[in-house]
């Protein structure tokens, strides 16, 4: 399931912070000791992601927008066939998805539909085939048409 898990934190954001600072910090060195183990740059992913997710939830929209822009320079980082490997763009979607969410919660909500756009084109452009823009969707993908907005 990976570092973090939101099972039994909803009401307790806070609580569960210094546990996925800690899991974040701990894959960051070890992603960084061996940059060619998938598994741990997932994990480091997963947890940056978390960590995001809590910042908005804390409404922590500083430390938020950082970790957003961190998450997705990570993505950015990754060399294709690794990127590949972890799902990148999965989780960049997730950093645009939540950057919005934090600037739609910021005074403004300057950028808010911009970075919700880059989220759902960040997994349009690897849908796949059986969702191509031109045809209907057959999979259990949650949109039933690439189409949708």
């Amino acid at each position: 399931m990976g570092p973090y898990s939101a099972v039994g934190s909803e009401g307790d954001p806070a609580a569960a912070a210094p546990y996925v600072r800690k899991a974040l910090d701990l894959y960051s060195k070890l992603s960084a000791a061996s940059p060619a183990d998938a598994a741990l740059e997932k994990g480091q992913l997963e947890a940056m992601a978390a960590w995001l997710h809590l910042q908005y939830r804390l409404s922590q929209l500083d430390e938020g927008q950082r970790a957003a822009q961190e998450l997705i320079a990570e993505t950015a980082r990754l060399d294709p066939s690794m990127a590949a490997t972890v799902e990148a763009q999965r989780y960049l979607s997730t950093a645009y998805l939540e950057l919005g969410l934090i600037q739609m919660a910021s005074p403004g909500g300057n950028g808010a539909v911009g970075s919700h756009r880059k989220a759902v084109e960040a997994l349009v452009g690897h849908m796949p085939a059986a969702c191509a823009p031109t045809r209907p969707c057959r999979s259990n993908w949650p949109m039933r048409s690439a189409n949708w907005w």
